[in-house]
């Protein structure tokens, strides 16, 4: 992933999560009022080709947390891709190099976060 779409998708992330609440992570199922909200068939390898097409939109990506910076405004989540299935269960992609072997960053408002995490 270049630069300029890792900068591109970390502020679409950013638009994305700032619009609902944060949900703890780990697994837990999602509520139906979110999937009903999200672009149905959303990949990483799609949010990163065509991002202008998700902004303002609610997306669902699968992930494993890596790791986790933060500074006084918000919260950065690294995150391994694992795409969802038709169920939005995370599962590890078939082939560990490709487009949908990246991972991404979560960037949080701290004041919009669940009070959970």
């Amino acid at each position: 992933m270049t630069r300029k779409a890792r900068i591109s998708l970390r502020s679409l992330c950013a638009a994305m999560v700032s619009s609902i609440a944060f949900l703890p992570l780990e697994c837990v199922k999602v509520p139906r009022h979110y999937v009903r909200m999200a672009e149905p068939g959303t990949t990483l390898f799609l949010l990163v080709a065509h991002s202008e097409q998700y902004r303002g939109k609610v997306v669902m990506l699968g992930g494993a947390y890596i790791e986790e910076e933060e500074d006084a405004q918000f919260l950065r989540l690294h995150v391994t891709n694992r795409p969802l299935d038709q169920d939005y269960i995370p599962h590890r992609p078939p082939i560990q190099k490709g487009s949908e072997a990246g991972s991404y960053w979560v960037v949080v408002e701290k004041t919009k976060r669940s009070v959970q995490y």
